[in-house]
């Protein structure tokens, strides 16, 4: 009996937990009238005068949402460590070959112009970069100090066992580990060089890239 009294209680508390951090979202999206509030729901996201803070940085603008809606990820049970982590870092600090969210997607920057600080005192950043997932060209213009999303990303090589005529890959890890629900890259490049050595049946590597949830062939090794 006791020990579903406390189970009770644990369910309880975790339905109070997520309606706090419901209500801590509404409010930063409301404005700056409720940036003076200090609340906390647990984890490490609070409000400051400043903003809204996800683990120790500061979200100076609504612009960061999707930062907000990756940490509740986190704080509802993401593992620490894996592809799914996010570091914070200001946009006139993103620098070439980084990783970055531009407008929701996950880029790698090609360049970053920053200007001169302006009358009103901050500089501008246009950054622009190549979706990871699909090479297109993504840019975004925001100021200096606003916060970007680094995403964490992860690189796995396996073995290609198989292809099958539908385009669907056979492949196997460093721990005999096999999966096939992979298909050959849509990109020609890579798709016609997989098709060459598995044909000429020589043993090759592909390099699956994961990032925020998703992921692909990046890579072709011989």
């Amino acid at each position: 009996r006791h020990g579903m009294a406390a189970h009770g209680c644990r369910n309880a508390l975790s339905v109070v937990s997520l309606a706090g951090m419901i209500a801590l979202i509404i409010i930063h999206l409301m404005g700056p009238t409720t940036r003076g509030v200090q609340l906390r729901s647990g984890g490490d996201m609070s409000f400051t005068k400043a903003g809204t803070r996800v683990d120790g940085v500061t979200l100076r603008d609504v612009a960061s949402r999707h930062v907000i809606r990756a940490a509740m990820r986190r704080l509802s049970g993401g593992a620490e460590g894996d592809e799914n982590d996010i570091t914070m870092t200001e946009a006139s600090h993103c620098k070439k070959g980084m990783v970055v969210i531009l407008k929701d997607k996950p880029c790698k920057v090609i360049e970053n112009a920053v200007s001169k600080v302006g009358k009103h005192g901050s500089a501008k950043c246009h950054l622009a970069g190549s979706d990871i997932f699909t090479g297109k060209r993504v840019e975004e213009i925001c100021p200096g100090h606003t916060s970007m999303t680094v995403p964490s990303t992860k690189k796995i090589e396996y073995t290609v066992v198989d292809l099958a005529e539908d385009g669907e890959l056979s492949l196997m890890d460093d721990d005999n580990n096999f999966r096939d629900d992979l298909s050959v890259p849509e990109n020609y490049e890579m798709r016609s060089k997989i098709e060459k050595l598995f044909k000429e049946e020589k043993e090759f590597k592909v390099v699956v890239l994961r990032c925020m949830g998703r992921e692909a062939i990046s890579e072709v090794k011989t």
